[in-house]
């Protein structure tokens, strides 16, 4: 089923660590990926005229909204500088009434790493295979190291990734399996015996053109 789009005017709330932010609007709340907020220069405050399409479905009760494209440009778009002594220090009582309460403190952080993993799992195939690409030209790295370096989060044990997380290992893996099969990237098995005898596999893959400059089997 498509999703639906809007068009409205949002107003940024909060911008997190990692460069995301979190928007109000007529519609509901909205998710802002850090690379919008980077390229447009956005801050908070900022009254910004946007594209939304619905988030995903297990994010929908944090942001009901994903923002697709920010118009900075767009007439109802407002911007106020810094240095101007009468920008208001707080919304007015007609806008606060659209305000939606923003989830705080580590539930704000959680929502906002796993937005990242959404993002990831939003991703083209060649952007995903660029992606691996990268990550395995500099070392040798499992699926887990390939997934957390793309994001540049910090790694989760296997056994406690929360369901987007597992969504995201799964896609890395499946594009994995793609360039192994099409020759560009090797893999290598290695196995190790605990003390109880009992065997355990770590697998690791590299760029073809990374095995050819050092010794990875």
């Amino acid at each position: 089923m498509a999703s639906e789009w809007k068009k409205t005017t949002i107003e940024i709330e909060s911008v997190t660590l990692s460069g995301s932010a979190f928007a109000s609007s007529s519609e509901g709340n909205v998710f802002v990926p850090a690379r919008m907020i980077e390229v447009s220069d956005v801050r908070e405050g900022d009254i910004i005229f946007a594209t939304l399409r619905e988030n995903y479905p297990d994010k929908q009760d944090i942001a009901p909204w994903l923002c697709a494209r920010l118009h900075i440009d767009h007439p109802e778009s407002v911007m106020p500088d810094e240095t101007d002594e009468e920008a208001p220090q707080s919304p007015p009582p007609h806008v606060a009434s659209n305000v939606v309460p923003l989830v705080r403190g580590t539930e704000l952080i959680d929502a906002a790493r796993d937005q990242m993993f959404l993002i990831l799992l939003g991703l083209t195939q060649p952007e995903l295979n660029d992606l691996v690409l990268d990550v395995v030209h500099h070392e040798a790295c499992t699926t887990e190291d390939i997934l957390f370096s793309i994001l540049s989060v910090n790694s989760t044990p296997k056994e406690e990734f929360s369901k987007v997380e597992r969504s995201a290992h799964d896609l890395i893996q499946k594009t994995i399996e793609t360039l192994y099969d099409s020759g560009k990237i090797l893999k290598a098995t290695y196995t190790s015996m605990t003390e109880g005898s009992v065997s355990t596999e770590l697998i690791t893959y590299s760029t073809t053109q990374r095995a050819n400059d050092e010794t990875f089997f």
